[in-house]
């Protein structure tokens, strides 16, 4: 459980901030390249809950009680997928 809050507060804030900088990319920077850039680090962080709408997380339309708890649900799958692959890792440098 310790393991799993730390990789949370980690993936959290990071997660904030390449969403901020990626928002940057699209929109504050005329550059294509940085356009291009800014979209694949929105898609990446954002896959689990944009299965269910484009919009999801981060331009979600929907109300914020709403779109925190999907922001949160998203960065858990996140950190599920971190812990399974860091244990898949374990389990093979051991073989």
């Amino acid at each position: 459980m310790k393991r799993f809050l730390k990789i949370f507060t980690l993936l959290f804030i990071g997660e904030i901030l390449l969403g901020m900088g990626a928002v940057f990319l699209q929109q504050g920077v005329y550059n294509k390249i940085a356009n291009i850039t800014g979209n694949i680090i929105m898609a990446i962080i954002s896959f689990p809950a944009s299965l269910a709408d484009r919009s999801y997380p981060y331009y979600s339309p929907d109300p914020w009680y709403i779109t925190i708890p999907v922001v949160i649900i998203n960065i858990v799958v996140h950190t599920f997928v971190i812990i399974i692959i860091n244990n898949w890792k374990k389990k093979e440098k051991i073989n």
